[in-house]
């Protein structure tokens, strides 16, 4: 081999050791821990994030958000609130560091080459699962913490509808958390406002209707009150209330989407969907009829939603990238055509450059991996004193899938509400 061909075998050898670095990701790393939290083992899914090291700093946010998940599920809501703070502030910092510095090595080498800084509708969700993990918590001050990370969100989804535009991203489960919280913190006005956008976000939203009439009537807003009860269908029955308090029922259904690479020139990321059976829930307590759950977040269509519309600048820099790549690999080819005197041993030479360089450029393809697909809500009165609910899962066409959930002493107390929270998979 000519002089000066010796260091082409050594550039080789080093973009395929790059690319082959690539598999070590986050994905790999947390399988385990992932594994068990699909199995519906959250216990040990949450003991084996809380016993890994959050990792490099490209991928740590992800390590955040699905050990935080995972504690939620294992009902662990005061560790999960440890790695959603942590998160919150991780997507804070990131949002003031991450500059043109990070998207240069994004177009040099790939998309993965910045640090994971979520996605908006994740950054949304952890205040909201971190405002429900306040409530299951409970104590005195529940509401009044949950409330603090409400209005954290909602100063998010204002910016989000004011300046970036993105009127689908203003979450109906954050803002019926929201409501939840400031009834049971006894701030009947303020809960009212959140309703009515829940109901303005989500007119097919059902449970959110009753919480419509009955505030307006206690408010003393008669005319609004009139004008639901007329459009509604519903008659205020403040007796009925006697002696009795409220459960809300949050349902995370089934798995989000997953992103993956869309095998082309460019090998952008897609979301892909899970299927799951399980799609509705029933729950029942007191002897009294069941209630079915109903959607209020879509994650999943939000999810793919979001990447359609991010989905011109990640194109914009695969292009760039593309292009710096070809460039690479003409340059080389050009290297070994001079020293050699060998075109086809330079074609080569440029053929393997690019298809090694484009190894290792990899459609960015992180998200929280352990969000539920959806949301939904059931809220039912029961008489005050101390209850057994179960939960009954049912699939597409209603049918019960002959798996359930059960909660045994559940607190109902006179005029207040109680919150449950109850995750499938299957």
């Amino acid at each position: 081999m000519a002089r000066g061909l010796s260091a082409f075998p050594a550039l080789l050898a080093a973009v395929a050791l790059t690319a082959a670095s690539g598999c070590g990701d986050y994905k790999s790393r947390t399988a385990d821990a992932r594994q068990a939290f699909y199995s519906g083992d959250f216990a040990r899914s949450a003991e084996i994030y809380a016993g890994k090291r959050r990792g490099e700093r490209r991928d740590r946010l992800l390590y955040y958000l699905d050990a935080g998940m995972a504690c939620h599920a294992a009902k662990q809501y005061e560790l999960s609130n440890k790695f959603f703070a942590k998160a919150d502030e991780f997507i804070e910092e990131l949002n003031f560091s991450t500059g043109a510095g990070s998207q240069a090595a994004a177009v040099v080498t790939d998309d993965r080459a910045l640090p994971y800084v979520g996605e908006e509708f994740e950054d949304v969700l952890v205040n909201a699962f971190a405002a429900l993990n306040y409530l299951m918590a409970g104590g005195p001050k529940a509401a009044e913490e949950a409330l603090i990370e409400c209005r954290r969100l909602d100063w998010k989804l204002r910016e989000f509808a004011e300046l970036k535009k993105r009127k689908y991203l203003q979450n109906a489960f954050a803002r019926y958390l929201s409501g939840v919280a400031y009834e049971m913190d006894r701030e009947p006005n303020d809960a009212y406002i959140d309703y009515k956008t829940v109901h303005k976000l989500r007119p097919d939203f059902e449970p959110v209707r009753a919480d419509l009439v009955r505030l307006a009537r206690r408010l003393g807003f008669a005319d609004e009150a009139e004008e639901w009860e007329k459009q509604f269908g519903i008659k205020y029955d403040r007796a009925a209330e006697t002696g009795t308090g409220e459960l809300v029922l949050f349902y995370q259904c089934g798995r989000a989407p997953v992103k993956t690479q869309r095998e082309e020139l460019l090998d952008l990321p897609v979301y892909e969907k899970y299927g799951f059976v399980e799609r509705r829930a029933e729950v029942a307590a007191a002897g009294l009829p069941p209630v079915r759950t109903q959607v209020i977040e879509d994650i999943e269509a939000t999810a793919i939603k979001t990447l359609e519309d991010r989905m011109a600048p990640i194109v914009a820099r695969r292009l760039a990238s593309l292009g710096l790549k070809t460039a690479a690999a003409v340059g080389v080819r050009q290297v070994v055509k001079k020293k050699s005197k060998d075109s086809g041993l330079a074609d080569l030479a440029g053929i393997l450059t690019f298809e090694l360089l484009k190894a290792m450029d990899k459609a960015d393809t992180r998200c929280w991996l352990t969000l539920p697909a959806n949301v939904q809500v059931a809220r039912l009165r029961l008489p005050a004193g101390v209850h057994t609910v179960e939960v009954r899962f049912l699939d597409a066409a209603g049918n019960p899938t002959g798996h359930h959930a059960e909660f045994s002493g559940v607190p109902v107390r006179p005029g207040r509400i109680t919150v449950l929270t109850v995750r499938s998979l299957r």
